[in-house]
């Protein structure tokens, strides 16, 4: 008597189904994983475009009231008082979150001088239809005409804040300006980060 070999029609039948399952379990992992990794990447891009606004604020803000000839002024009391002192002012333009803009005074040629010439010496940055604005000029909060910093095709700034304080870890009280910042990416705005920075300014 011969011997059945191969399979039944219900036994194909029972194959085909379960490697129809093993297909869709593993185009569901794949496509899983691949979402996973489109986020990661897209959270790795939102923190590096945070990661540079951070660096150029902090460098800026750092030397905030900054006076080349602050020694001579103590020196010599009649050259006068410095235009770099307490020019820091925190407010925001119409329509904007509380304490969003930030302007400030610094001597970038370290000639004691305060000038809107080559290089500005007004500097400042702003929350602006959800880009971060660089001053221009002696330009107030509420003024027009700042630079954009950001692009709103390439990040949202959904928030930021500008606070100022005093450290008391040196011995001179030196301002202490916190920098909270909130943003999201264009077209994906579930994905967000957070970034908190303190800049201690170089003057007191």
């Amino acid at each position: 008597m011969l011997k059945r070999t191969g399979f039944t029609l219900v036994e194909l039948m029972i194959s085909l189904s379960l490697s129809a399952v093993g297909i869709v379990m593993t185009a569901s992992i794949i496509a899983s994983t691949s979402n996973r990794l489109f986020n990661l990447d897209q959270v790795m891009r939102l923190q590096n475009e945070l990661n540079i606004i951070a660096s150029i604020l902090y460098k800026d803000i750092q030397n905030m009231e900054y006076d080349g000839v602050v020694i001579e002024r103590l020196i010599s009391p009649s050259i006068g008082p410095s235009p770099f002192d307490d020019s820091i002012e925190i407010s925001q333009a119409t329509g904007e979150t509380e304490n969003s803009c930030i302007t400030f005074a610094s001597d970038l040629n370290g000639d004691g001088l305060l000038t809107t010439e080559s290089p500005n010496e007004y500097r400042g940055y702003r929350l602006r239809n959800g880009a971060i604005e660089v001053r221009q000029n002696a330009r107030g909060c509420n003024e027009n005409g700042w630079q954009d910093l950001t692009s709103t095709d390439s990040v949202i700034i959904e928030y930021i804040a500008f606070t100022t304080s005093f450290s008391d870890a040196i011995p001179i009280a030196n301002k202490v300006i916190t920098i909270t910042i909130s943003a999201s990416l264009p077209n994906y705005v579930n994905i967000t980060r957070h970034l908190e920075i303190q800049v201690v300014t170089n003057n007191a």
